[in-house]
């Protein structure tokens, strides 16, 4: 029995690193998940063969160490220790979180600073102080 980790849609990218901790990365836009950018690593794969770019990659877990990778009717079957799946949720947590108002003495000082620089006396008076701190 098969586990679905990830769908992958239109192109995604393949990187395999073998002199690092998590030696191969898959990088793409998720299926269902509108355009959320998500990175499947996997640390100590072993595998051949697989070019840079695979146009919609499902990746599958078919036990603890083993998983499948099947694009475009290829697939190629490894082992790695270990599966992470990082996705990029960024946009849905800031459209969830309102911004924090600025502190009314903050908003009062910039109020007050555009109000006298919105004058003729006021800019004159802002030059002055500008060129006796230079």
């Amino acid at each position: 029995m098969s586990t679905v980790l990830a769908r992958f849609a239109g192109r995604t990218q393949c990187r395999s690193l073998p002199q690092a901790p998590l030696a191969l990365l898959i990088q793409g836009v998720l299926e269902n998940h509108g355009s959320e950018r998500a990175q499947l690593a996997f640390v100590q794969p072993v595998v051949d063969g697989l070019p840079g770019e695979l146009p919609g990659a499902l990746i599958e877990r078919l036990d603890a160490t083993r998983y499948r990778l099947s694009s475009a009717g290829r697939a190629w079957e490894f082992t790695a220790a270990r599966a992470y799946l990082h996705r990029d949720v960024g946009a849905a947590l800031f459209a969830a979180v309102p911004p924090r108002t600025a502190p009314l003495a903050k908003r009062m000082f910039w109020r007050l600073l555009l109000w006298v620089a919105g004058s003729a006396l006021g800019r004159s008076w802002l030059a002055a102080r500008r060129r006796r701190l230079q």
